[in-house]
């Protein structure tokens, strides 16, 4: 698949993924989520269309206005695409590990008689398991860096007032994603990249249909010089 193909996939994945977090939110008219989705009516009928043929939303009528709703496959989807709690569910039903306090951070610290607030799990696939990609050590070092930030954070707010609640971050690692990611150098690259790649990247995010064969070619130019680049600098 070229540029153009890819980022034709990854547009059509994004723009569904707005209107399916629309709908789930409130079930809404076409006028409605019109006002709200960052594309034209063409793109959104388009969409629509694609979205009710694999039959993830129906229309339905709310206070005499025709609306579209989420069928019960379509909050399948919406599970799969947004909630974490999907995926560690699925890791179980394989018969996956789970690790509750991974860290032996958290440990040391009560042990002491002193507060932390964090509490990390780790679920992972058997397979993932056996390759012990992520230590104890790796796991504290990370809650150690999430608790520095936020403490700069709440010390740059001045934000001293108790407050009730939690928040969650999760990571969701697809290995075989993160192997190609690995090889490729992506956050070396992305970090390297030039402004004439950013322009091209710009222009097939905004519209990967008027993408030319020309600037396919440029693009695949670009990029051959950044990982030249890349390559002489991992040298010196």
């Amino acid at each position: 698949m070229d540029s153009r193909g890819r980022f034709q996939k990854i547009k059509k994945e994004k723009n569904q993924k707005i209107i399916i977090e629309l709908i789930r939110k409130e079930e809404m008219s076409f006028t409605q989520l019109l006002s709200k989705v960052p594309f034209s009516q063409t793109t959104l009928t388009k969409h629509l269309k694609i979205l009710s043929k694999n039959k993830d939303i129906v229309k339905g009528i709310l206070n005499g206005n025709e609306v579209y709703k989420l069928t019960k496959k379509g909050k399948k989807s919406f599970d799969d695409l947004f909630l974490l709690s999907n995926d560690i569910e699925k890791i179980r039903t394989r018969g996956g590990k789970h690790y509750v306090s991974p860290s032996h951070l958290r440990g040391s610290i009560i042990s002491c008689l002193l507060p932390w607030g964090i509490e990390s799990d780790l679920v992972l696939d058997k397979e993932m398991d056996k390759l012990n990609l992520l230590r104890s050590d790796d796991v504290a070092e990370i809650e150690e860096f999430v608790f520095k930030k936020i403490a700069n954070n709440v010390r740059a707010k001045k934000l001293n007032k108790e407050q009730f609640g939690k928040l969650v971050l999760g990571f969701k690692i697809d290995y075989n994603e993160l192997l190609k990611s690995i090889k490729e150098n992506s956050l070396t690259y992305v970090n390297n990249i030039t402004k004439d790649e950013c322009d091209l990247l710009n222009k097939m995010e905004e519209s990967p249909e008027n993408i030319t064969e020309k600037d396919d070619i440029k693009f695949k130019e670009l990029r051959k010089k950044t990982y030249k680049k890349i390559k002489e600098l991992s040298k010196s």
